[in-house]
């Protein structure tokens, strides 16, 4: 997540991604612990794996 700013991808967003990748949190329970909306915490993960995706792209992974 740090390959976006914090303007891009805020905290609580990120605390709220976090949740949802890493420790496998549904939507709704990461939106009920950082008050992020489900549709924001979808956006910045379809961000993330796309960036993911270029850049395995781009490295030949």
């Amino acid at each position: 997540m740090s390959i976006y700013s914090l303007r891009d991808l805020p905290q609580a967003t990120r605390q709220a991604v976090r949740l949802r990748i890493v420790n496998g949190y549904t939507y709704e329970w990461a939106e009920l612990e950082t008050g992020v909306t489900r549709k924001r915490i979808a956006l910045a993960v379809d961000k993330l794996e796309r960036a993911h995706e270029q850049i395995k792209t781009v490295y030949g992974l």
